[in-house]
């Protein structure tokens, strides 16, 4: 189990640490018992985690098959991998050819999430009118049934299911006071997709209304995840004191780009890095 604990108000970066060490998991049978807990901390691991779009998908998936149980609303999915040679105790070991074609569909599927996150109206939708900050697409969420399932009554919506909570997983808070919420910028002001060969500024006005924390953060539009980078660094927040300077009207500029800005940048002295 991976999780975060979020500093806020008087909370410290030590305090966080230690709720986490004193956070515990086991077997449901050991709960009587339940054995010591084996605490990481992975601050400073590299660890690799993100999906991988070939045919070594297709293994993960013939031992989940294998291990865990098959939900009603999977079995004919599931039914057709058998044509894969994908199935329940069987062992998967495609040849050359089949390792050939397998390598084109996690492909072809990626490329079709892809264009599925990135269209408007699909995945994402404008959060406020005329604006490029997008946010889960309201329509989908009669089509989410229990549990990010998109089964309904009538219907299993596999389409939307891929593209929004297993491509590109977020959600609405139950209600917009209090909560933490994260907008995506895909587009620039005018519309044109964000690419790491360009340069942005992004101004967060003075006196953000929130109650926590603002932040920034730049994510690689192919992994879904953080980029690497020589400052290593992700994104920017208010919690970075120093690292960022006001104007005069009190708002911050960050930049982002794959060059650092000049002397004449007035906002963030270090910018994070967007991907292509």
């Amino acid at each position: 189990m991976v999780f975060r604990p979020v500093i806020v108000g008087s909370g410290t970066m030590e305090g966080a640490v230690a709720l986490a060490r004193q956070t515990h998991t086991y077997p449901l049978a050991a709960a009587a018992n339940p054995p010591a807990t084996r605490v990481i901390d992975g601050w400073d691991k590299a660890w690799r985690s993100l999906p991988v779009y070939d045919h070594t998908w297709f293994e993960k998936l013939a031992a989940f098959v294998t291990d865990e149980p098959v939900r009603p609303r999977d079995k004919v999915m599931v039914g057709m991998l058998g044509s894969l040679g994908i199935a329940n105790g069987k062992p998967f070991a495609p040849d050359a050819r089949m390792v050939a074609a397998l390598d084109d569909a996690a492909r072809d599927a990626y490329n079709i999430m892809q264009y599925g996150f990135a269209t408007p109206g699909e995945a994402l939708a404008a959060w406020w009118p005329d604006s490029q900050w997008m946010n889960f697409n309201p329509a989908l969420e009669p089509l989410m049934g229990d549990a990010w399932s998109f089964e309904t009554t009538d219907a299993v919506w596999t389409w939307q299911r891929a593209i929004a909570p297993f491509f590109w997983a977020n959600y609405l808070p139950a209600k917009l006071s209090g909560e933490q919420i994260y907008l995506v910028g895909l587009r620039d002001s005018g519309g044109k997709l964000l690419s790491g060969k360009g340069r942005y500024r992004l101004r967060v006005p003075a006196d953000v209304p929130v109650n926590k924390f603002w932040s920034v953060i730049a994510y690689s539009q192919k992994t879904r995840s953080f980029v690497p980078n020589s400052l290593d660094r992700g994104g920017l927040d208010s919690y970075a004191g120093s690292d960022l300077k006001a104007n005069k009207d009190g708002s911050i500029d960050i930049f982002l780009g794959a060059a650092q800005p000049g002397r004449e940048a007035t906002g963030c002295l270090r910018p994070a890095r967007i991907s292509s």
